[in-house]
């Protein structure tokens, strides 16, 4: 089963129109896994999570679903009025090379990926906490800003917003700073003035 899950995987990438198409291809897998221990698993997707800022990429996505669809490679369903989709079976993800392949030169990114996709969902949906304050901000600007970057829309907006109260929060504390800086310059000068008197 295994053999012949991967080997129609295989032919469906290899049909793909473009590299841009295998490119959405290989996002949308890797978040079709979960790392557990030592092996890698099929993840349920919410359908949300594969929303992205660009047009061109959610047809691409789409086209992705479609085909492997068609190729029983995936399920889909609704779960409590949340719609997702599924790879078939773990064997997929097992039997796969080249999955296996991108999940361990994702390592790092599929770790950050599990961390920011709750972060970005509950700030998206309860207004809780950015991360303006998280050492991972730095990474994910530059994954947001690269030519590749894998982020939805959902996190990329979470991402977006979370500099932006960085950049204010910095802002904030110089104009604090000056402010001090004036305080201390005047009471220096009040003090100075007194002594002269």
């Amino acid at each position: 089963v295994a053999g012949l899950l991967a080997l129609r995987a295989k032919e469906e990438y290899a049909q793909l129109p473009d590299e841009a198409h295998r490119q959405t291809m290989r996002k949308v897998m890797l978040r079709m896994v979960e790392l557990e221990s030592i092996e890698a698993t099929k993840r349920r997707v919410p359908k949300s999570e594969l929303v992205y800022a660009e047009a061109a990429e959610n047809k691409r996505v789409n086209t992705v679903l479609s085909r492997f669809d068609q190729a029983r490679l995936i399920v889909g369903g609704d779960d409590a009025g949340v719609a997702y989709v599924e790879l078939t079976h773990d064997f997929l993800v097992r039997g796969w090379d080249m999955l296996q392949s991108w999940i361990r030169e994702a390592q790092e990114t599929l770790a950050l990926q599990r961390v920011l996709i709750p972060a970005a969902k509950n700030w998206h949906e309860r207004h809780t906490d950015l991360w303006n304050g998280n050492s991972r901000l730095d990474t994910l600007k530059q994954i947001k800003e690269s030519g590749s970057s894998w982020l939805n829309k959902i996190e990329t907006d979470f991402v977006v917003q979370s500099l932006l109260r960085k950049r204010r929060n910095v802002q904030l504390r110089g104009i604090g700073f000056v402010g001090l800086f004036l305080a201390a310059l005047a009471t220096a000068t009040e003090i100075n003035t007194a002594r002269q008197m």
